[in-house]
């Protein structure tokens, strides 16, 4: 007897989404990820009270302008990347939101923002191939030039694990 294929479809309120043609679209426009020669540190603390990723100034009204940010784990590699988007994919995925710190013009990271959802600060260690009972860690922020499903190519920032906090 012959197995059937399964497909994978998705069914969003106004029409029927083929999963696997939109994988075969993607994968056929997929562009391999460029570094552009920027980069920046950012640091995230684990901690008990605080569990947050701190972003300088620069990078934050350079790169961030929207003021939100979402991080991923690109597929089937142990990495983690923070990529800048618009205000409006809060009604699609969870956003995280970027606030100035207080005294911010005499520290070195003028910006935090809180990783109370996931990814958590402990599954970023446990991603990029540390402990994820570390209490704090700095990465770099390394720029690519990246193919998005929804914007076309834009610019993504890989975390590279630096040194210890």
């Amino acid at each position: 007897m012959c197995a059937k294929k399964r497909k994978h479809i998705f069914i969003h309120p106004d029409r029927i989404e083929d999963l696997d043609e939109t994988d075969r679209r993607l994968e056929a426009n997929r562009k391999k990820e460029e570094p552009t020669g920027y980069k920046s540190v950012c640091h995230i603390r684990n901690t008990r009270r605080r569990r947050e990723i701190l972003l300088k100034s620069d990078f934050v009204k350079e790169k961030c302008k929207s003021g939100v940010f979402i991080l991923f784990k690109v597929v089937n590699r142990k990495q983690i990347m923070l990529q800048p988007v618009p205000i409006e994919f809060m009604n699609r995925t969870s956003i995280i939101h970027i606030r100035k710190r207080s005294f911010s013009r005499f520290r070195k990271y003028g910006y935090k923002a809180r990783l109370d959802r996931s990814p958590e600060p402990a599954s970023v260690f446990y991603e990029t191939g540390l402990d994820p009972m570390l209490q704090g860690y700095t990465y770099e922020l390394e720029e690519y030039r990246v193919q998005d499903a929804a914007f076309g190519e834009i610019c993504a920032y890989k975390l590279i694990p630096l040194k210890m906090a």
